[in-house]
């Protein structure tokens, strides 16, 4: 598998997850992480693809740092998609990350890894628009390739 050619494709799709060589385990999940060395370049709040859903106990911790009336405004926040122009609403460009970082959502919190794929349900899945997941998706192929 030519893995640097399939990262180049998946990064013109802005909405892609590949699967990794790594199981989809509490062990897999370590392994990716220390692979995992972050570049704080802020895309996991400007390019999410998905809806951020968050429980009762989530929303408690986070509502502390809306402004008055912030709530309905936040709620909708997490139903677009976003995108540089329309940044995650606790995104900031000063601090280049998360106003809300101890805070943040379960799913920001597991951002890169996302959602298995038909291909390997059995394995990690890394959103491409991250660039240090790219790199852990890329060493992980070369690593398999090895074997």
């Amino acid at each position: 598998m030519d893995i640097t050619a399939t990262l180049e494709k998946a990064k013109e799709q802005p909405n892609t997850t590949l699967a990794i060589p790594i199981r989809r385990s509490k062990s897999g999940v370590k392994q990716f992480y220390s692979m995992f060395k972050c570049q704080e370049c802020g895309r996991c709040c400007t390019t999410f693809f998905e809806e951020i859903e968050f429980g009762k106990d989530e929303f408690n911790l986070i509502k502390k740092h809306l402004p008055q009336g912030g709530r309905s405004k936040f709620r909708k926040a997490c139903k677009l998609y976003r995108t540089d122009a329309n940044p995650c609403l606790f995104y900031s460009k000063k601090l280049g990350g998360c106003k809300i970082y101890k805070d943040r959502p379960l799913r920001c919190r597991t951002y890169p890894t996302g959602y298995t794929t038909r291909e390997a349900p059995n394995n990690l899945a890394a959103h491409t628009g991250c660039p240090a997941a790219c790199e852990v998706i890329k060493r992980a192929w070369e690593m398999k390739d090895l074997d």
